[in-house]
């Protein structure tokens, strides 16, 4: 029997050092420096909260908008900062209310939150501050930057994508409203050698965007679709879309290493473009010419 109580107490010594190395929570890996792994501990807490709206712990998003606005295991991003800044101002609840000194104590909670709002956001310009309310839709690695397609150049950021000479009407890209973009990159194809006269390129923005929502059991899943969009006669236009991966943990790096040697993208001699994703099972389609049955 001494033997047995010495054994299991070596397991349960084992257990709690490997159970407590292997749950390190996001306080944890701030004390300790570690801001990259503290980003995507906090990340899944944040999305749950947009997705469901409710959060009873502003701490998450408060924690992550600090990280935005210094820079720590995060690009700085000032607009993301205001907007988690807003995400963690609602997770203010009120609690059980009995006395004066608990409705004291949330109003100094609310207020403290406000003054964390405009500290996060009033620096910013009014069109920065309408980009920071659309937290949940590409709040999380949206590019800023001109992409050129051809001739035409195209604006991406928040707003959406959109042709840069066109500033009045946004085009509502990336679909679906995701919560984070793995990638935004201007995808020029080229005719083949043996291509007919008429053929010519064809210019496309490509979009890999990772989309929060539920699963059977209530639990965060994360679906990374891929998206293709055509330039046509200064239309943007969504030619496909397709789901390439599903994950149950906040996807680190958000552009998985493996993408770049699954896909594959090309015209026929005809003009029309063949796309193939290779995976269990392999995926592939076709982009008929603009005008053309797709």
């Amino acid at each position: 029997m001494v033997v047995f109580l010495r054994r299991a107490s070596a397991i349960v010594t084992l257990c709690l050092v490997s159970c407590a190395a292997s749950a390190q929570t996001w306080r944890d890996a701030l004390k300790k420096g570690d801001y990259q792994a503290a980003a995507t501990l906090l990340y899944p807490l944040v999305v749950e909260s947009l997705v469901n709206s409710i959060s009873s712990d502003p701490e998450p998003a408060r924690q992550l908008a600090l990280m935005y606005s210094r820079g720590l295991g995060v690009t700085a991003d000032a607009i993301t900062a205001c907007g988690l800044a807003q995400v963690s101002g609602r997770a203010v609840q009120p609690g059980a209310i009995q006395t004066v000194a608990d409705m004291a104590a949330y109003e100094t909670r609310v207020k403290a939150a406000d003054d964390f709002v405009h500290t996060q956001c009033d620096s910013l310009s009014e069109r920065d501050r309408n980009a920071a309310n659309r937290i949940g839709c590409f709040s999380f690695g949206m590019p800023d930057e001109m992409l050129m397609l051809g001739r035409e150049a195209i604006r991406v950021d928040r707003e959406g994508i959109r042709l840069a000479s066109d500033d009045e009407h946004r085009f509502e890209a990336p679909a679906n409203c995701p919560t984070a973009i793995a990638r935004v990159r201007a995808l020029p194809i080229e005719p083949p050698a043996n291509a007919v006269p008429e053929a010519t390129p064809r210019y496309f923005i490509d979009v890999l965007a990772w989309r929060a929502g539920q699963n059977d059991a209530n639990q965060l899943r994360y679906v990374l679709e891929w998206q293709l969009y055509e330039l046509h006669r200064r239309t943007l236009e969504l030619v496909t879309m397709q789901d390439v991966d599903v994950r149950d943990k906040w996807p680190s790096p958000l552009l998985p290493a493996d993408f770049d040697t699954r896909f594959t993208i090309e015209m026929v001699r005809t003009g029309h473009v063949h796309w193939k994703m290779d995976g269990a099972p392999p995926k592939r389609g076709w982009v008929m010419l603009p005008g053309k049955e797709r």
